[in-house]
């Protein structure tokens, strides 16, 4: 599936997103324990000193959607927030190779996959503490806490700073292929065995 991976400009083309925007990515399900709550509010604050963002939050409800929207309504977020609902196959692709940011903003969360699938796009990431992927993160994205403040506080910097996105994208590309790769894992679990043994 890999090889279908979609051009770039695609996903900004249909949901009519100007080209000069940057794209700040959450793509899960939209639960309460995901924290997307978080990231809107985060999201506002940035918005306040910068016009050249769009928060694209897409994924299937599973019990937040409603809520996530009034709090979007009430931030006058209106337009600066994009709902697409779930998205898969060459859709999901779209979403990540025309993000320029991808944002977990779990209250818990174990091994996020969609963390692996941004580095895949070599997108910087963004994760809370709460995360159990936390300690690959490490070069290859931020780790905060989970609150409004903070997170918008490394969306901030990133936003300032494309050569840093950049640097952590590839970082996490190649942590990807390097360290969590198939054939890397059975290396490690066949060390492991060995020492056990």
């Amino acid at each position: 599936q890999w090889e279908s991976i979609p051009s770039r400009g695609g996903f900004k083309a249909r949901y009519n997103i100007p080209s000069s925007m940057h794209v700040i990515l959450y793509l899960d399900r939209l639960h309460p324990i995901k924290g997307v709550d978080l990231l809107i509010r985060a999201f506002g604050i940035v918005s306040k000193e910068r016009d050249d963002c769009i928060l694209v939050v897409a994924g299937p409800d599973d019990g937040s959607l409603s809520d996530l929207e009034k709090i979007t309504q009430e931030l006058y977020l209106c337009g600066k927030v994009l709902f697409t609902g779930p998205l898969y196959g060459k859709d999901k692709f779209a979403a990540y190779c025309d993000s320029d940011i991808y944002v977990l903003p779990s209250h818990y969360d174990t091994f996020p996959m969609t963390v692996l699938e941004a580095w895949a796009f070599k997108k910087p990431v963004i994760v809370t503490e709460n995360c159990g992927i936390k300690d690959l993160v490490q070069d290859c994205g931020m780790v905060v806490r989970p609150s409004p403040y903070d997170l918008a506080t490394a969306l901030q910097e990133y936003l300032q700073h494309d050569s840093l996105c950049h640097y952590h994208g590839q970082n996490g590309y190649n942590k990807l292929h390097e360290s969590l790769s198939i054939q890397a894992t059975v290396e490690n679990v066949e060390n492991l065995y060995r020492e056990v043994i």
